[in-house]
């Protein structure tokens, strides 16, 4: 910004300087619409269908709202296999954010959580939910 007695633009924007890594990773994690949406679709997903989970054979959808869905993915190529749970960004996405993280992945699918859960049936519907939202991606 320039300083009284100084020529020259004004700046609408401020430089957010940050003294330390702890303020650094809370300015990265400041909630936006994008991470919003996730943090509220992982709630909404009713327990029972993330208990007795079935063979991924077709791969399928659990569970789906206008901006994002939850898909089994399949096994992983782990021992023992998981299921591999994947929220993904749906094509009509009404959330900007949302959006440009769609565009700026080249893969069909932009996944912005993922939870590998045991085949055992050990995890309930709380530890999955747990697991997804801390490996968001938004």
């Amino acid at each position: 910004m320039a300083h009284s007695g100084e020529s020259g633009p004004r700046y609408k924007y401020a430089l957010i300087r940050c003294t330390s890594t702890k303020e650094a990773s809370s300015i990265d994690k400041m909630p936006n619409k994008g991470k919003k949406e996730l943090l509220s679709f992982i709630d909404s997903i009713p327990d029972d269908k993330l208990t007795g989970l079935r063979p991924p054979k077709p791969n399928y959808t659990i569970f789906t709202n206008v901006n994002l869905r939850l898909d089994n993915q399949g096994y992983t190529s782990t021992d023992p296999k998981k299921h591999n749970l994947q929220v993904q960004i749906n094509r009509g996405t009404t959330i900007s954010t949302l959006k440009s993280a769609a565009k700026k992945s080249s893969q069909r699918g932009t996944s912005v959580a993922i939870a590998e859960v045991p085949d055992d049936g050990s995890w309930g519907a709380k530890k999955i939910k747990d697991t997804l939202k801390a490996s968001s991606k938004i």
